[in-house]
């Protein structure tokens, strides 16, 4: 198992080495298409729950065997995804990261000091602008791919209202609770 992973680590650096650009938005299509299986999986469930719960919204559902739900892939929502984050996200992330090194160069010296200040200052680009920016994108790339354009600007407009500072907030609390120990 051990090498078959070491040899698909080698294989990945490879295609990163080669064809960054193609390497970061077919990683970036994958993981997006895989986590919009896994939402709306768990959106799914959660809906079944609803219509299943004795006291409505937000009780537990039975435990019988007469609970029944099939689940309904969503193909417009994931192509959506993926098509952000293969046309947009990625090429974004690949050349605004090139851009904010030139910006911000974090390998200028031997100053440990002056290094880490750089990479701090990169992190929270990417974490305050950057991040805000994707959840904008994937709200006006799923309104106009998912077929929304009718009436786009309105629910446009209501789905930023509604949600995207709640997205982007949840991004920066995942961002400051997710940073890995070592680091902190």
């Amino acid at each position: 198992m051990s090498s078959a992973l070491s040899r698909i680590g080698a294989w990945y650096d490879e295609c990163l080495l080669h064809h960054p650009l193609l390497a970061k938005a077919g990683t970036a299509a994958s993981i997006g298409v895989l986590g919009d299986l896994a939402a709306q999986y768990h959106e799914g469930r959660l809906r079944a729950r609803k219509r299943w719960s004795p006291a409505g919204a937000g009780g537990a559902y039975p435990h019988s065997s007469r609970f029944r739900w099939t689940f309904k892939y969503d193909f417009r929502r994931g192509f959506a995804n993926v098509a952000n984050n293969l046309f947009l996200t990625a090429p974004i992330y690949h050349y605004g990261y090139e851009w904010l090194e030139s910006l911000i160069p974090v390998n200028n010296g031997d100053d440990v000091v002056a290094v880490s200040l750089a990479a701090l200052g990169q992190v929270l680009v990417d974490c305050v602008i950057f991040d805000a920016l994707f959840v904008l994108l994937l709200f006006l790339c799923s309104t106009f791919i998912e077929g929304r354009t009718s009436s786009a600007t309105r629910d446009l407009r209501s789905s930023l209202k509604k949600n995207l500072l709640p997205a982007i907030t949840a991004i920066w609390k995942i961002n400051v609770y997710a940073i890995p120990v070592e680091y902190a």
